[in-house]
């Protein structure tokens, strides 16, 4: 089984779990220490993760814990990838609601990224990564999530022939 079949086929075993990234977040607290991420905070996240579809933890997702904060505050992160379930989500979603400006960007870099000839998909892959401010938030969580692309296979080193590709995804 190829990673695309297997992530398809996680995929499908979350959808049978529950809607959300929030349903199945919910299954953890018991494993995170309210000394990383106190009760309010985690509300926050629930709510955030409320908001994205459960197929999106085949994908790496995780918490940004600043270690150097004494309040247990934490922000939320998850990834997704171009030709996915979770994709297929949020095209749909801009079909429906014109005014989602997080579905919209990450439908539109999708189709930046899917382009035939791409330069920004032979250097990013196909994947990206949301991350929703919560603990670093001023009101608690921030409606449009930072995005974060990474190099496919190859590091940008700043090599010869490289040296446009920071520009190019940036």
């Amino acid at each position: 089984m190829d990673i695309d079949e297997a992530i398809t086929l996680t995929q499908n075993r979350l959808a049978d779990e529950g809607d959300t990234m929030g349903d199945l977040l919910g299954h953890f607290r018991t494993r995170i220490s309210n000394v990383l991420i106190g009760d309010p905070q985690w509300g926050r996240v629930l709510e955030c993760a409320g908001r994205l579809p459960i197929t999106m933890a085949a994908l790496p997702f995780g918490f940004e814990l600043p270690l150097h904060e004494p309040k247990p505050v934490a922000d939320f992160g998850a990834s997704l990838a171009s030709g996915t379930r979770p994709a297929a989500y949020f095209r749909e979603k801009v079909r429906t609601d014109s005014t989602d400006a997080t579905a919209q960007a990450i439908v539109r870099l999708f189709e930046q990224m899917d382009a035939e000839g791409s330069r920004l998909g032979e250097i990013v892959g196909r994947k990206l990564m949301l991350e929703y401010d919560i603990g670093s938030a001023e009101n608690g969580i921030s409606s449009f999530p930072g995005m974060f692309l990474r190099p496919g296979e190859r590091p940008i080193i700043g090599a010869e022939g490289q040296a446009g590709d920071v520009a190019c995804v940036v």
